[in-house]
């Protein structure tokens, strides 16, 4: 019913799991010898497998379902596009609170229309189990539209969270309650929608995120992804078009941007990740009136690492690449380019920029470019109040009002081994004329180096 045809790989994925999981214990078929998916669940023991026919399942005893702590394995026999448990809104799929570990399998299944508080489609409540193959789609939820997971280590794996709708995110909520850390894998975050976290909210959490593709999600604060007080593992994932969009004249004061990912208080990594195309949106009767932060990435009071990551093509906010204020920022092997202040279909602006590539305070950027940036201060890197270093970078082709390549607003900025080259107006600008806590070591810089200028 949802075809993947925009990835070629998953079409791959789904061959190899729709072979199944190995079948143990005793196979219990649904409808053939039982009428409803619970009745089979209560029937089964440790190690039996309830096997279900393609077709659609609704109505009672066909949602709500539970494993009731049996290590057992729920799976369909041609996978997620033939087996559809519809829940019509009257409550979620499935819910794990009774301890099931990960011998406790939910495989090739299609989960839709679903609502709960904690997660609409399915809740993992100090419980593990494994899911893979499943499609959970058009849910509803306070906390998590799709998924909710507190004090769970489960492995999602392989699966699309489709059209999802939630307050505290889109698809997954995750809160580790002192315990627990899921892991993500393979999985596709396609069109869904949270106020905090288009598609994953994380809370006092822990968790990892591999090989995921996460796309055309919106949100208020983190079109994609959102946290708090967490610990996030990145790798491997491409993070595109993602949205934190905002109307001005709502009484949403508290969204502030962050395109791709927003995070407060927490420590992030992201590993070979691509975060393109993402932008902040804050709109009034149409036109923008105001910017907010962090286009791609947004970073507040905590630290942000990212290492091997293309940062490309995010627009319309402080930091349109990458913003940090309060926080820390490691970034090495990284290209950062063609991130702009203002997007094409926003030409009406009441508001400056500050940092087309990069707006940061305290900073560690090693080997890195950083090209084709936009904004009013600091087209490359605005650099605020705070200790950079900046080693074997190029900074060239940024365009700015002023402080083209970089802008030094009262900050300590350490320059090693690293050209400007080309950015205009000016390769270097700092606040007031005041360069001295400017120091360019060993770097190539082209013609019109300085430029004094007075912000803010």
């Amino acid at each position: 019913m949802y075809r993947l045809n925009s990835i070629t790989s998953w079409y791959v994925l789904m061959a190899i799991l729709c072979i199944g999981l190995p079948v143990q214990g005793v196979v219990l078929k649904v409808p053939g010898q039982y009428s409803t998916i619970q009745s089979a669940i209560d029937a089964a023991e440790t190690d039996d497998t309830v096997l279900l026919s393609d077709g659609e399942y609704e109505g009672r005893g066909n949602y709500d379902l539970s494993y009731q702590g049996k290590d057992i394995t729920v799976q369909s026999e041609t996978g997620p596009d033939g087996c559809i448990i519809r829940c019509g809104y009257l409550g979620r799929g499935f819910i794990f609170n009774s301890g099931e570990t990960s011998d406790a399998h939910l495989s090739g299944i299609t989960v839709e229309r679903g609502y709960g508080e904690d997660g609409g489609g399915a809740a993992c409540i100090d419980a593990s189990p494994t899911i893979d193959n499943c499609i959970f789609a058009s849910n509803t939820g306070l906390r998590g539209g799709a998924l909710f997971l507190s004090g769970s280590d489960s492995s999602i794996t392989g699966c699309l969270f489709y059209r999802n709708d939630g307050v505290l995110g889109g698809a997954l909520h995750v809160v580790s309650v002192d315990e627990g850390r899921p892991t993500i894998d393979l999985c596709s975050f396609w069109e869904n929608h949270g106020d905090q976290g288009g598609a994953i909210y994380t809370a006092d959490a822990s968790m990892i995120i591999k090989n995921c593709d996460i796309r055309d999600n919106t949100g208020c604060n983190g079109g994609a992804l959102y946290g708090e007080d967490s610990q996030i593992q990145i790798t491997d994932t491409a993070i595109l078009r993602n949205t934190a969009a905002k109307t001005a004249n709502l009484p949403t004061n508290g969204c502030d941007g962050g395109g791709g990912a927003y995070y407060i208080n927490s420590k992030v990594d992201l590993l070979r990740c691509n975060i393109e195309s993402n932008r902040v949106r804050v709109t009034d009767a149409g036109f923008a009136v105001e910017s907010g932060f962090g286009g791609g990435l947004a970073a507040v009071m905590g630290t942000l690492k990212v290492i091997d990551c293309v940062i490309i093509g995010n627009s319309r906010g402080w930091g349109n690449g990458i913003y940090c204020r309060d926080s820390s920022l490691t970034a090495v092997r990284c290209y950062i380019a063609e991130n702009a202040g203002v997007a094409e279909d926003q030409p009406l602006m009441q508001s400056l920029f500050y940092g087309g590539g990069v707006y940061a305070q305290y900073m560690e950027m090693i080997n890195t470019i950083v090209a084709y940036n936009t904004a009013d201060f600091g087209g490359g890197i605005y650099c605020a109040h705070g200790d950079k270093e900046l080693i074997n970078c190029t900074i060239t082709q940024n365009t700015a009002t002023t402080g083209g390549g970089l802008y030094n607003s009262g900050s300590n900025d350490d320059v090693r081994n690293s050209i400007f080259w080309q950015n205009f107006p000016d390769q270097i600008s700092a606040q007031d004329g005041d360069t001295r806590g400017l120091n360019v070591n060993y770097s190539i810089i082209s013609r019109g180096a300085f430029r004094d200028r007075k912000s803010r």
